[in-house]
């Protein structure tokens, strides 16, 4: 961190007190905003879909697939959290950002994020699969059946 701190990438904004000692949080600088606009490819917004967001192999796929067939047109897919692609499309990024958010007390995905990043603003939540998501265990581990039967959990033998 020292490092950033010394290369102006970083700044130190406040210590907190936990157990242990100070927690200290730290802010990315305009030097590094101006940093990453500039490592961005240049391509034309029309011929080029920027996609920030959650490491999404399906659009990994559909990018490969559009350079494949020497489409006029071509996803950039540059992997970070889904949250920092929202907010780096919001700062005009990208074009397009991958999330999977799901917001606890609505239980809904996406949508509540989208409302409060892009408050009166029209977006388009384009679905692009659907997907299933779990555990991967060793069924000869007992207590699996016994948790999955305990949370009515769909369980699935491969």
């Amino acid at each position: 961190m020292k490092v950033l701190e010394q290369a102006g990438l970083v700044e130190f904004v406040e210590a907190r007190p936990v157990q242990g000692g100070p927690e200290k949080y730290y802010r990315a600088t305009q030097k590094a905003l101006f940093i990453h606009q500039a490592v961005l490819p240049e391509v034309p917004k029309e011929q080029a879909g920027i996609t920030i967001g959650s490491i999404d192999l399906g659009i990994r796929h559909l990018a490969d697939y559009l350079a494949q067939k020497k489409a006029p047109f071509s996803l950039l897919p540059m992997p970070l959290s889904s949250l920092d692609g929202l907010i780096a499309l919001r700062q005009g990024l990208c074009q397009m950002s991958t999330c999977h958010l799901i917001d606890p007390q609505s239980e809904e995905y996406n949508r509540p994020f989208i409302r409060t990043l892009f408050p009166n603003q029209p977006m388009a939540l384009v679905q692009v699969y659907r997907r299933e998501e779990g555990l991967m265990v060793n069924p000869e581990i007992r207590w699996v059946s016994s948790l999955c039967k305990t949370w009515s959990v769909k369980t699935s033998f491969l």
